[in-house]
């Protein structure tokens, strides 16, 4: 198992449209501490790179699900189940992210992606 680096890990957080707040406190760390990993000053525990995908892996689900009800347009002004919960986790920007990149997916013809995007950070 490698060690992931700074660069990489910051890489990855902003690709997943997450703070180094919201970050740190997913993997149970300051702040302070995710930024020096982050630049190079202090490498990061074999565990942070495994911690990280698993992240990327719930984002992923989520891309798809939100996917999945962009493309049905009888499913009006809507939040999947469980979306409160998960915006109030990893927070508004990685839920834009998310839709974003869920509309990507679909394309201009998808329905309610401004209610999503107006709509998430207001569960929070």
């Amino acid at each position: 198992m490698n060690r992931i680096s700074g660069w990489e890990l910051r890489a990855r957080r902003e690709h997943l449209g997450i703070t180094s707040e919201t970050l740190a406190g997913l993997l149970g760390v300051r702040h302070d501490t995710l930024r020096r990993w982050e630049h190079g000053r202090d490498p990061a525990p074999y565990r942070i790179g495994q911690e990280v995908g698993e992240i990327e892996d719930t984002t992923n689900e989520w891309v798809s699900t939100v996917e999945r009800e962009l493309r049905d347009p009888a499913a009006g002004d809507w939040l999947p189940g469980g979306a409160e919960a998960v915006i109030a986790k990893y927070g508004g920007r990685w839920w834009r992210h998310v839709v974003i990149d869920a509309w990507k997916r679909v394309g201009p013809d998808g329905h309610g992606v401004d209610w999503l995007l107006e709509t998430g950070p207001k569960v929070l």
